[in-house]
């Protein structure tokens, strides 16, 4: 089944998923997936910045007893300068090629839209 069946078998038998997939979420099983995509890194920073808080302070409290001195919540690909989740946010900002800040985003950061559904589930 594709996420779309998924969804029309919801709205079939009259079940409201779950509203994170209505904030921009792909996956809500936990927060944030550590397969999490950029859009929807950028809608947690910006619906849900506790949760960002919450792992950089996992992440310090990991790095502290690591043998590497450090620690990230996200998978670092070989030669990624992203060191934390902060890093990563900052990455989510950008538009695609993840070096120039992408300002529709930044005024979509102070009133984020009621619905941002990467499934289609909006109106």
């Amino acid at each position: 089944m594709t996420a779309r069946d998924v969804f029309d078998m919801h709205k079939k038998h009259g079940i409201e998923p779950n509203p994170l997939y209505k904030l921009g979420m792909t996956r809500v099983g936990c927060m944030p997936c550590i397969f999490v995509k950029k859009e929807e890194l950028f809608e947690i920073y910006r619906r849900f910045p506790e949760e960002i808080e919450r792992i950089a302070e996992w992440e310090k409290l990991v790095a502290k007893v690591s043998r590497r001195g450090d620690s990230s919540f996200l998978p670092a690909l070989d030669g990624d300068d992203k060191k934390n989740i902060w890093d990563w946010v900052e990455w989510s900002k950008t538009s695609r090629g993840g070096r120039q800040i992408d300002l529709l985003k930044m005024i979509e950061l102070e009133e984020p839209p009621t619905c941002s559904s990467m499934y289609g589930l909006c109106g």
